[in-house]
């Protein structure tokens, strides 16, 4: 609430990011439910959420990039 408070009054963009990247266990009935939950609450975003996992190839890329530096990714 604080952020969605500090983003309106400053002008800026709220956006909304749902981290989904351990896909075992997230629902997509959950991500909908928290997306309703939130809106519920009042609090409103710009755009459309952004699923984290939509960015998979990139943190892959990194990865890759850090493997082949000799540095071994933390897992």
């Amino acid at each position: 609430m604080i952020a969605y408070w500090a983003a309106r009054n400053a002008g800026d963009e709220l956006v909304l990011r749902i981290d989904d990247l351990d896909s075992p266990r997230v629902k997509q009935w959950a991500i909908h439910q928290a997306i309703e939950d939130i809106r519920w609450l009042g609090i409103d975003f710009d755009g459309e959420p952004i699923l984290q996992s939509t960015h998979q190839p990139h943190y892959q890329d990194a990865i890759d990039s850090l493997t082949r530096s000799g540095k071994e990714p933390v897992s």
